[in-house]
């Protein structure tokens, strides 16, 4: 399955980039602004200081905003990979996205909410919640679940098959945390090699925004790998239903 994933990306990847490119940059940008807040602030009055906060955190909804709907549109794009996906065409891969977002947004957040609550009652109850209900989100933009219908069609979905899905779905967490932490060394070990000479000295606040730039990229590869094997999960349990039937 990893293969499999790894191969999807390899032939799709400029697809994938090419809907998460804009929301990508924006949030470099906006690093780079908040970052420049903070520098800054000392020298600006406290009103001016308030209303670029108010336009950042204005900035930052929207940028949200193109998140969320990148992600539909991953979602719609990895259900049919023969799809073309251009600079050309972002304003119609838009329009598509737009007309699900109020049920993706729902339902995600009753996703969270259950998790949440699970995990504050026992940790157990909240990865059974994790788990049983992780292809609502796949169920709504893919099979036109309504919310609330999406919740027991995941669960009947991985009913018998819960442990290869928990497996499969912490190899994967495992997997995207190992590359984060890979890129925190790497970054930590070049930090400490800068800050080793005087003349090359990088204060933290620019430590951390050339962090979170370098994140936010590192984003481009490991959002679509982490939703290409999720929906190869996903269609392999839908398989199997469809074969027991």
């Amino acid at each position: 399955m990893i293969k499999q994933t790894l191969e999807v990306y390899r032939v799709n990847w400029q697809k994938f980039g090419t809907l998460l490119i804009i929301p990508l940059i924006l949030s470099a940008f906006s690093s780079i602004l908040f970052y420049l807040i903070k520098i800054l602030a000392a020298d600006f009055s406290t009103p001016f200081i308030i209303f670029w906060f108010v336009l950042f955190l204005v900035w930052m909804i929207i940028n949200g905003l193109l998140f969320i709907l990148a992600s539909i549109a991953q979602l719609l794009l990895v259900n049919d990979l023969k799809q073309s996906v251009q600079f050309a065409n972002l304003p119609e891969w838009l329009k598509r996205s737009k007309s699900l977002f109020w049920p993706a947004l729902f339902v995600s957040i009753i996703y969270f909410v259950f998790a949440v609550v699970g995990f504050i009652f026992l940790i157990i109850p909240g990865i059974m919640v994790m788990i049983y209900f992780c292809f609502t989100i796949y169920l709504v933009i893919l099979d036109g679940s309504g919310v609330e219908e999406s919740f027991g069609q995941s669960r009947r979905l991985v009913r018998g098959y819960f442990w290869a899905v928990f497996g499969r779905l912490l190899l994967g967490c495992l997997l995207i945390w190992l590359i984060y932490l890979i890129v925190t060394v790497v970054l930590t070990l070049a930090s400490w090699l800068i800050n080793y000479f005087p003349f090359l000295h990088l204060s933290q606040e620019l430590g951390g925004l050339l962090y979170n730039v370098l994140g936010i990229f590192i984003g481009l590869v490991v959002g679509p790998l982490s939703i290409i094997y999720t929906y190869n999960i996903y269609k392999s349990l839908t398989s199997l239903k469809r074969s027991v039937k």
